[in-house]
């Protein structure tokens, strides 16, 4: 995907095909920027554009992650006209989320679980992960942590939110470093029915845009992040968490990564 601004023609074509929901989403826009200055810096219709596809991303209609994701999958551009180069740039305007972010999924489904250390995926649509470490959602046996070097935090644009998250733009790499497995006595207790931590976990580094690894094995960068997310599974499994159960929510931050084929990145980055 091109690291550049949306056009003025894109986002054009955008907000015809968005609808009433552009304007229900410029709402929350606005909101947004009259609270944090910092989103103040450009007030021009095109950020504003630009921020309404993140918000219709993290929503519920024809925009979100769900059908979006689906499209990019498959190898198309997505419902709505204009929105993925408007996504893409808006993810850019937000803050950068520089710690951990969580994701979930189902040990016997998830993609990311079955990858071996070195391992790297190339994830077609925008992943989204929760900034909140200390969440949990119904029907999770898997933890999937990711350390970013380019996820852009929602949580200024996005107020009073289930889940403060941060999105990987479309086409984001990500190196498997290992899977955890935590022993059955450290999660010996009496069930008191407070929600608990999946015993195993898979630890992933984003790679740096234009970085190529070259080898399957464990660098030096790998190494000193893995034992980053080692000291952040270790508290997440210490310290109590929220049941999140958010239909949405749930759907954004548990879908499996897919066997990505580079042919078809390329035709969707065109």
């Amino acid at each position: 995907m091109p690291g550049r601004a949306s056009t003025t023609g894109e986002q054009a074509r955008f907000t015809s095909a968005a609808g009433e929901g552009f304007g229900e989403a410029l709402a929350t826009v606005n909101a947004a920027m009259a609270t944090w200055p910092s989103m103040r810096v450009d007030d021009s219709f095109g950020a504003k554009a630009d921020y309404v596809a993140v918000c219709l991303f993290l929503g519920r209609g024809d925009g979100g992650a769900r059908s979006l994701n689906g499209a990019l999958r498959g190898g198309q551009s997505g419902v709505l006209d204009g929105q993925v180069p408007c996504l893409m740039s808006g993810i850019r305007r937000l803050p950068t989320h520089r710690r951990a972010v969580l994701r979930q999924g189902r040990v016997n489904e998830s993609l990311e679980h079955r990858s071996a250390p070195g391992t790297v995926l190339t994830e077609p649509g925008f992943l989204a992960g929760s900034i909140d470490l200390d969440v949990t959602m119904p029907g999770a046996d898997l933890d999937v942590l990711i350390w970013p070097s380019s996820a852009r935090r929602t949580s200024e644009l996005m107020l009073g939110r289930p889940i403060d998250e941060a999105v990987f733009v479309a086409g984001a790499r990500f190196k498997a470093l290992a899977v955890r497995t935590a022993e059955e006595d450290d999660e010996e207790s009496e069930d008191d029915g407070a929600p608990t931590a999946p015993r195993i976990a898979v630890l992933y580094r984003e790679l740096a845009p234009g970085e190529t690894p070259t080898t399957t094995e464990l660098d030096e960068r790998d190494l000193v992040v893995l034992a980053k997310l080692d000291s952040v599974l270790a508290r997440r499994h210490q310290g109590s968490l929220r049941l999140v159960d958010d239909p949405e929510v749930v759907a954004r931050l548990t879908t499996s990564m897919v066997a990505w084929q580079q042919e078809a990145a390329a035709a969707v980055a065109s």
